[in-house]
């Protein structure tokens, strides 16, 4: 989405056009409008004290979107309040806004912002490096990986949901059937599954956790005789 200044702000402020595009207007990507030239202007926009400024391109519009209708009163003004979310535009507010939009600024511009790209990295680095503040990446907080992880948490319960049912575990039997359930979380392969039995063997996450080829609990019908108990079998009754 660009960003759009109002034709008369723009002379009144004496701006200069720096050039002039041809742009076709879309809906979503779907409904096109016909070619309209637009004038390019430069613009400053700085915060009250002047500590922080930036300069951006914006296109001249006689009219930026249509009027925008004022918030009506009702319940979820509260629920705004609640949340320390300040509404200005209200129907019952003694304060007089302005309905036609002078200034938008899009996502071409507030996008870059939101992303850090207006931060000065330098200056960090070289404050961070002077308190001694160390840099560690953290996989878990990165957007990818909170979906990735509530996707094992969900297999995991599904497969303990699907073997014990209402079956009711103490602590260690708990724990080993985990074990065995983590072993086949571990062993789902991560790349192509091939036919050929010849053909090398597809990435399991297994793989780059441990280096011994296999892993879990060893299965019940290996212990010696003389040490199964009624328990044991229940356990393994419930496994397979």
């Amino acid at each position: 989405m660009k960003s759009y200044i109002s034709s008369d702000i723009a002379q009144s402020m004496n701006y200069e056009p720096i050039s002039e595009v041809n742009l076709k207007q879309s809906l979503f990507g779907a409904i096109e409008t016909d070619e309209v030239s637009y004038k390019n202007y430069i613009i400053e926009l700085s915060n009250v004290d002047n500590s922080y400024k930036c300069k951006f391109e914006v296109l001249g519009q006689n009219c930026i979107c249509s009027e925008i209708k004022q918030i009506p009163s009702g319940p979820w003004l509260k629920e705004f309040k609640m949340h320390g979310i300040k509404l200005m535009d209200l129907e019952n507010s003694t304060l007089k806004v302005d309905k036609e939009t002078k200034l938008l600024i899009g996502a071409d511009v507030a996008g870059s912002r939101d992303t850090l790209h207006a931060l000065d990295w330098d200056g960090i680095h070289s404050k961070a490096a002077e308190e001694k503040i160390q840099w560690k990446f953290n996989p878990p907080s990165t957007a990818w990986w909170g979906g990735w992880w509530e996707r094992l948490v969900q297999m995991t319960k599904e497969i303990l949901r699907k073997i014990l049912g209402r079956a009711a575990l103490d602590y260690e039997e708990l724990v080993t059937m985990l074990c065995d359930r983590e072993r086949v979380i571990n062993s789902r392969p991560l790349t192509y599954v091939s036919e050929d039995v010849d053909d090398v063997s597809p990435l399991t996450p297994e793989m780059f956790l441990r280096e011994i080829p296999e892993s879990g609990v060893a299965d019940i019908d290996t212990v010696d005789k003389e040490k199964l108990n009624k328990r044991a079998k229940y356990l393994q009754k419930i496994r397979e």
